[in-house]
């Protein structure tokens, strides 16, 4: 008989369990996958969070181009808290 751990391991991932376990060792983190999501809806969670990183970082670079061109000592001193603030946060 098949280790269920093993078994686990090489058919779920990390966002479901094939077998409809709540105790899934793979969606509780004990055990890691074999192999990759077959699931659309776990490739969009890969995309979703690239999507929120790429608007984090277009972010900081329009925040950081606003801290470099500021006309004033005012306007500069308000856009270097802006980017440091986005500096901070995590996407």
């Amino acid at each position: 008989m098949s280790d269920p751990t093993v078994v686990h391991a090489a058919h779920c991932c990390k966002h479901n369990c094939k077998y409809g376990n709540a105790d899934c060792p793979v969606v509780s983190g004990v055990v890691n996958q074999m192999r990759d999501c077959k699931d659309v809806e776990c490739d969009q969670d890969v995309i979703d969070k690239a999507e929120a990183e790429l608007t984090h970082l277009r972010a900081i670079k329009s925040a950081a181009c606003a801290f470099v061109y500021a006309e004033t000592p005012e306007a500069h001193w308000n856009n270097y808290r802006a980017l440091y603030a986005l500096l901070e946060q995590t996407p």
